[in-house]
């Protein structure tokens, strides 16, 4: 069932799904754009206990591909992939949590009620580990086939990446340690079964075998990268 399920895809198919992946992991500024409002959307979201937004930030977060292109990194062992990866999550992570904390101290009365978040009702246990693993299982899967790409805004709502971010930045307005704690354990705990996940899945399916091409991929959006940085100048 395994090889059936990820070792039927071309060549061609998997050149493809590099390329696509490292452009949407891309450390680009409609990346980080999206990021941003992404975190907007979740901190008010969570000030105002409201799913209906909570569900639109997730949808608009892109930090999933980063950590999926950060498996593949692994699984090929490049350097420069990873590293890439782990700047674009590190930058990520400190511009949600900027735009949290201002949102947070502007609305300081809201941001008391940060406990009463449903996300912290009944304290971290194994099941978020469980999920988040699933939930990178299901995400690596529907990037590499490609007619499964319409499942991954509903990945995207089930690992809530964006969410514990900016509970961490509301939290860390209000200096409240034991929600800075859990929201900063739940974000790990998302990352780390997601990472665990697409480390199987691009194993399994023998991207390792394609190491030339991500990194030509790599190459040529650091090109792109690097001369939208000189226009913008």
């Amino acid at each position: 069932m395994l090889k059936t399920i990820f070792n039927n895809i071309t060549s061609n198919d998997k050149n493809q799904i590099i390329n696509d992946l490292i452009e949407n992991s891309s450390p680009r500024r409609e990346f980080f754009f999206m990021t941003g409002l992404s975190a907007l959307m979740a901190t008010f979201g969570i000030l105002l206990n409201n799913t209906p937004i909570l569900i639109g930030a997730m949808l608009v977060a892109p930090l999933l591909y980063s950590i999926l292109s950060l498996g593949l990194g692994v699984v090929i062992l490049d350097k420069k992939l990873i590293f890439r990866s782990l700047v674009t999550i590190s930058k990520s992570f400190a511009l949600c949590i900027a735009l949290s904390v201002g949102v947070g101290l502007i609305f300081k009365e809201k941001a008391q009620n940060i406990s009463n978040f449903f996300l912290f009702d009944k304290g971290i246990s194994t099941g978020y580990f469980i999920v988040a693993i699933i939930s990178g299982l299901a995400g690596a899967l529907a990037t590499i086939k490609p007619n499964m790409n319409e499942a991954m805004p509903g990945i995207a709502i089930s690992v809530a990446i964006v969410l514990p971010i900016s509970a961490f930045g509301i939290a860390l307005s209000i200096l409240d340690p034991a929600i800075i704690q859990q929201s900063f354990d739940i974000f790990v705990i998302n990352v780390v079964g997601i990472l665990i996940a697409s480390i199987f899945v691009f194993t399994v399916s023998k991207f390792y075998v394609h190491r030339k091409k991500v990194k030509r991929a790599v190459k040529k959006d650091e090109k792109i990268v690097a001369q939208e940085a000189i226009d913008a100048e």
